[in-house]
């Protein structure tokens, strides 16, 4: 509304429904995202704007096929997924988040077996929400060593992600 910085979920919700649209038709525009980043300021959500819209992202593409990838290479599916999930362990709802992030994982190991690097993303997210939580902390550790080990074996030691790992595990 103006300049007071507020919108109605629902808007926004459209806004990035049909921002991905616009995307897969002409590739003009954020595309998916929308979902995560504001459109004027293209600043990261937080808080309960980014648990609403990963609720919302999620209620839009639950009934898309699970790992189908659109035109341009978008699990539409897997993506809502991973944003709900992100949205409630980041607004500190871990547990909630862990049965998402579960189910993410094993949705890319059945229908994207050959995308290691976003099922070892999904699995670092994971092993950082399992760390939040804070009654599973070493079940954390070992779930981001494997994935440091993983990624250091598929992309190299001075590959960006697997650098991005090992930070993430001196956390």
């Amino acid at each position: 509304r103006g300049s007071m910085g507020l919108a109605h979920v629902s808007c926004l919700v459209r806004q990035a429904d049909m921002a991905v649209k616009e995307w897969e038709e002409s590739e003009r525009g954020m595309g998916i995202e929308q979902w995560s980043r504001c459109f004027q300021c293209k600043r990261r959500y937080t808080g309960s704007l980014q648990l609403a819209l990963g609720w919302g992202c999620w209620k839009t593409y639950l009934s898309q096929p699970e790992g189908v990838p659109t035109a341009r290479g978008v699990d539409l599916r897997g993506h809502a997924m991973n944003e709900l999930a992100n949205g409630l362990d980041n607004s500190r709802n871990h547990q909630e988040a862990l049965p998402v992030y579960e189910a993410l994982i094993a949705m890319i190991k059945r229908t994207q077996p050959a995308n290691s690097l976003y099922l070892l993303m999904m699995q670092a997210n994971m092993a950082d929400c399992l760390h939040k939580g804070g009654d599973r902390c070493e079940e954390a550790i070992d779930l981001m060593r494997s994935v440091y080990a993983q990624t250091q074996s598929v992309h190299g030691r001075k590959d960006p992600n697997t650098i991005r790992t090992l930070y993430q595990l001196a956390q």
